[in-house]
């Protein structure tokens, strides 16, 4: 029982102990963060008073700029922030327990620190399970603890050091104050272009601006002529709610100030030049009465940056850019025709020809300059004056009634700049009114026609100021015995009708018109051995009196059916025998597309390929040609010219897009392979065999036609023979019956 007593009164006092190592440990741990944030803090208001310092010092000999300035500024808030992290923030988050402590301690005082962690471990022994003797533990613990008792902890800190930190932070921030009261202008100025981004001017001794200058920094300088640059150096200040401002430099000078500023006449004004293309120079301005320098540019024909130094003053970049003298943007001519209320609008120079107008004509034209204008100015080829009245900025009219060719000599004078334009002449002529012009021609039929043929014809006709009617004129010669007698037809076309016309150019008040006109010989009892002869006339719109144009005439020999049919029949035969040519070209390259055809075979097949696929393109063509020819002349009847239509145009058609384009493929397939395999020659052999049935399918329907023509034209002959028989007889008995009731 009382070692039990024993042993619980050693554990509390070796608790009792350790709790004291505790609490002087934590003691330590809160002085050692505060003289860490301390000099952490001292630190940082040196570094921002040396900063200052430097900043004013720099900026005061410098002049920085205010994006220069800002950027510092960023980059010494972005420092700052890191040393207060690190010297404020870390120390403070940063974890010491009293082991770390302890150590600490030992660097200072070798010894004592392990035995206060010899205090703080070892009762940890003495607890169950038991590791060592609790007496043992007991009496070192006691022996440790009396000799750490002896130690002050206050000597493990410089207090000398932490006075002259004290001191220090406290001078620090006294200087600044100081010079916050001595010098408010100084560091008010300084606070507001450093903190505020202020473009507000450090006092200075000399300031110049430029004559002309504004805020925009640049002079308009005119293209390829030389350029004088003003300085005054004695400028008006104008006083505003930030202080004083001077323009003419570019950018507005600002001064902080509660007097207005003077400003010294400088010795010398310095002036350096750097030109787009890279071209540097400098030079000296020459001196002029009451404080005004200048220099003269050589001709610009580039831009210009300036620069500008005098005394403790400068100012740049100034750019001088070359602009050109003011020009004529848009000349608008406006006209009334005699007899017309439509006004008309030209844009001159939009195109090449010329504007000409009708003599009494109300002409007005409008000018417009590519800038604002002060004045504008017109003189004639006889040196007359012409009154320009203003109508905007930019623009400027006049008005006249057409008697002769005019002249105008139009000078320019800039708002802006007050330069003179380059003169401008513009030329109205008077118009010699043409005869309209027309032309004629034929679709679908060759000289040779029927008596009952529908002639297509496209008559077009242009004139200067607009058609007025359309006809078309037909000349019939027939020969009457040993004479020949000519008569006259005139039919006038509907242009308003559009269902067989095409206008164009609708914007240029009817000036051209294109007509499709269908001609019916039937109503003008053609027949056979007649020569016909047709044009077009267009009467136009002038007022000063029309006039009648006429286009060539077109020659039409009136042939009989047969005749026609015959020769149409000739040339289709003459095309199967094209065709039939062309079938034995492709019927050539079979025996070697039964066997490996060499390489130059393949070429000519390839060549071949492509002559036959022309070749049957063009029949095609003419087929249908000859196909539109004989309904034309409504010769052979529908059903025949169908079957020429499905049977024989539409087939050859198809086997050119089809079948004979599809032939190139393996063809070239061949070409390229060396060897030749068996699967490319079976390809080309297949097509070439189906273009061959389906060119001599075609062959046989174009015989076929000829002779299904041949026998319809046959039957129509028997049938004109019957009614002509038929006519003939019935004529006869008449003649009898007349000639008994005569007797």
């Amino acid at each position: 029982m009382s070692t039990t007593l024993d042993t619980n009164e050693t554990m509390h006092r070796l608790r009792r102990h350790r709790e004291t190592i505790h609490r002087q440990l934590g003691r330590l741990r809160r002085r050692l963060r505060g003289a860490l944030l301390l000099d952490g803090f001292f630190l940082l208001v040196v570094v921002l008073a040396v900063l200052a310092l430097l900043s004013l010092s720099f900026d005061w000999l410098v002049r920085l700029e205010q994006t220069t300035r800002i950027a510092l500024v960023v980059l010494a808030g972005i420092g700052i922030v890191w040393l207060a992290v690190r010297r404020l923030i870390w120390p403070v988050s940063i974890h010491l327990d009293d082991l770390d402590l302890a150590e600490l301690i030992n660097r200072r005082a070798p010894g004592v620190g392990e035995k206060m962690a010899n205090i703080l471990q070892l009762p940890q022994l003495a607890e169950p399970p038991l590791q060592a003797s609790p007496g043992m533990v007991a009496a070192t613990v006691e022996s440790q603890a009396a000799d750490v008792a002896k130690f002050d902890c206050d000597r493990a800190f410089d207090e000398r050091r932490r006075r002259i930190t004290v001191g220090g932070l406290i001078g620090v921030l006294a200087l600044a104050a100081v010079c916050i009261a001595v010098w408010p202008g100084v560091t008010s100025l300084w606070a507001k272009r450093w903190f505020l981004a202020s473009d507000v001017r450090w006092p200075q001794r000399t300031y110049v601006s430029v004559v002309g200058l504004g805020d925009d920094g640049r002079l308009l300088a005119p293209r390829g002529e030389s350029f004088v640059v003003e300085v005054d150096s004695q400028p008006q200040f104008v006083q505003t709610d930030r202080g004083w401002l001077l323009s003419g430099r570019g950018r507005p000078l600002l001064v902080d100030s509660d007097v207005r500023p003077t400003s010294k006449v400088p010795e010398v004004v310095r002036l350096r030049t750097t030109s787009a293309s890279g071209k540097r120079k400098q030079a000296l301005f020459a001196a002029l009465d009451k404080g005004r320098f200048r220099y003269e540019l050589p001709p610009i024909v580039e831009p210009l940056n300036l620069y500008l130094t005098a005394d403790d003053d400068w100012l740049g970049p100034i750019s001088i850019e070359p602009v050109d003298r003011p020009t004529v943007d848009g000349l608008m001519v406006k006209a009334r025709q005699p007899g017309s209320d439509m006004e008309r609008s030209y844009q001159v120079g939009e195109s090449d020809s010329e504007l000409l107008f009708l003599p009494t004509t109300q002409l007005k034209f409008e000018l417009t300059s590519d800038q604002d204008l002060a004045e504008a100015g017109a003189v004639d080829a006889h040196g007359r004056a012409w009154s320009l009245e203003r109508t905007g900025n930019r623009t400027f009219q006049t008005s006249w009634e057409m008697k002769e060719a005019v002249t105008l000599e139009l000078r320019l004078t800039s708002a802006e700049t007050g330069l003179e334009s380059k003169p401008y002449f513009m030329t109205i002529g008077l118009l010699d009114d043409r005869k309209p012009r027309v032309s004629m021609r034929s679709k679908g039929v060759r000289r040779r026609v029927t008596a009952r043929a529908r002639i297509p014809v496209t008559l077009r006709a242009v004139d200067d100021f607009g058609i007025e009617s359309l006809s078309t004129e037909l000349e019939k010669t027939v020969l009457e015995g040993d004479k020949t007698k000519t008569t006259s037809h005139a039919k006038p076309i509907e242009t308003t009708s559009p269902d067989d016309a095409v206008e164009k150019g609708a914007e240029e008040g009817d000036t051209e018109w294109e007509h499709l006109v269908i001609v019916s010989l039937s109503d003008y009892e053609a027949a056979p051995g007649n020569s016909l002869r047709l044009r077009g006339a267009a009467v136009d719109r002038c007022v000063l009196g029309k006039q009648t144009g006429y286009s060539r005439w077109l020659p039409f020999e009136v042939v009989t059916d047969e005749e026609l049919f015959f020769e149409i029949l000739m040339r289709q035969r003459a095309q199967r025998a094209r065709f039939e040519a062309a079938l034995r070209m492709m019927k050539e390259h079979t025996e070697p597309l039964q066997r490996m055809p060499s390489r130059e075979e393949v070429a000519a097949m390839l060549r071949t390929q492509q002559v036959v696929k022309r070749q049957v393109w063009q029949i095609a063509n003419q087929l249908e040609s000859s196909l539109e020819e004989l309904a034309i002349n409504d010769l052979s009847d529908p059903k025949s010219r169908q079957v020429l239509a499905t049977d024989v145009i539409a087939p050859l058609r198809e086997l050119h897009d089809d079948s004979i384009t599809r032939f190139r493929a393996p063809l070239q397939a061949l070409a390229a392979e060396d060897p030749v395999t068996e699967a490319s020659r079976n390809d080309a052999q297949q097509v070439h065999e189906e273009v061959i049935r389906r060119m001599q399918k075609i062959l046989d329907r174009m015989a076929e036609w000829e002779s299904f023509v041949d026998v319809v034209n046959q039957l129509r002959h028997v049938m004109e023979l019957q009614e002509k028989t038929l006519k003939r007889t019935e004529e006869i008995q008449q003649e009898r019956e007349e000639s008994l009731f005569d007797e």
